[in-house]
């Protein structure tokens, strides 16, 4: 089943975390396991199939689903949009890293110490290029923390191979 990485309340991959089974909408929850023997013998209606975890409340109240989940709409879903603007683009940028980027090629290699910004244009980075040749705009702003999360550090370290296409 595909897992949906919700969130965490930290970025050293060492930390509960939230994912959704995307077949069901159910919640995977990522903690330590419960081995107080107090609070293990307080919990009810245990079956044999179960274990508990604790996490941080900050982690449920930040990531956890306040309703329905809405439905992912796959980025080749609406890749057109930014091909076909007409003036502006512009996305707000206040996630402190992403999954799909720490499970990228291009994660590895900037841990490893490469520099990314000097990346070779890739399919978005032509579009990027194209776009602003005709005067339109792409435009983020990306809200950082202080110091910045590493997946925050990521972005920016491949932001200048954005910036040099447009």
């Amino acid at each position: 089943m595909a897992l949906r990485f919700l969130g965490t309340t930290c970025d050293d991959g060492d930390c509960p975390t939230l994912y959704e089974v995307e077949e069901t909408g159910e919640i995977l929850v990522q903690g330590d396991k419960v081995a107080d023997p107090e609070h293990l013998a307080k919990l009810r209606d245990v079956r044999e199939t179960e274990t508990f975890v604790i996490v941080p409340r900050d982690l449920l109240t930040r990531f956890a689903p306040q309703g329905s989940a809405p439905e992912v709409v796959p980025f080749t879903e609406v890749a057109h949009l930014f091909r076909d603007f007409k003036h502006t683009a512009w996305r707000l940028e206040t996630r402190r890293g992403y999954a799909s980027d720490r499970n990228s090629p291009k994660w590895q290699r900037w841990r490893a110490g490469e520099d990314l910004a000097t990346e070779p244009f890739n399919e978005w980075r032509l579009n990027v290029q194209r776009a602003t040749a005709q005067g339109r705009r792409f435009e983020r702003v990306c809200i950082v923390d202080n110091p910045p999360t590493e997946g925050q550090r990521f972005l920016l370290a491949t932001a200048p191979s954005n910036v040099a296409a447009g």
